[in-house]
């Protein structure tokens, strides 16, 4: 368990000096390469702001997950609505009676609820900049899906 542990432990170690390296050439390229100082207290580092960043993003994926619900109560019971015209069981390879489409529809709590739990993880080792990318990912995801859906047929 203590190696497990100490594992661990220099796992986020690396972790964080990965993130810090690339927060120092972020940060070098934002000031032209300069000499100029970076202050310590910037944006990425408010805590205040990236909490409400995150707790909007958190409402925009559970409000996202309530059209979702609607959505699969549809797809499950195939009583119309547009989804059902989307014919989700066409796209890709058929899996159990479920292409690929149905497959990744379905998945989205899955995604939404793995991506918060990551997201509020790094926070509260903070780690700011993942945590947000982690929380908003089902968002964007979301979108970047359905332009696919209407994009690629």
């Amino acid at each position: 368990m203590q190696q497990a542990y100490e594992t661990y432990q220099s796992v986020l170690k690396r972790i964080r000096v990965l993130i810090d390296r690339l927060e120092t050439v972020v940060m070098d390229n934002l000031d032209g390469g300069g000499k100029q100082q970076v202050h310590n207290e910037t944006l990425a580092e408010d805590r205040t702001l990236i909490l409400y960043v995150m707790l909007i993003a958190q409402v925009a994926t559970l409000g996202i997950l309530f059209f979702w619900a609607m959505g699969a109560l549809l797809q499950l019971t195939q009583n119309g609505g547009h989804i059902n015209s989307l014919q989700l069981d066409t796209i890709g390879p058929g899996f159990l009676h479920f292409g690929l489409g149905r497959i990744l529809y379905f998945s989205y709590p899955f995604v939404a609820f793995g991506a918060s739990a990551i997201g509020w993880f790094l926070f509260w080792h903070r780690w700011h900049r993942p945590a947000v990318l982690f929380c908003g990912f089902p968002v964007v995801g979301t979108v970047v899906f359905y332009l696919a859906l209407v994009l690629f047929r």
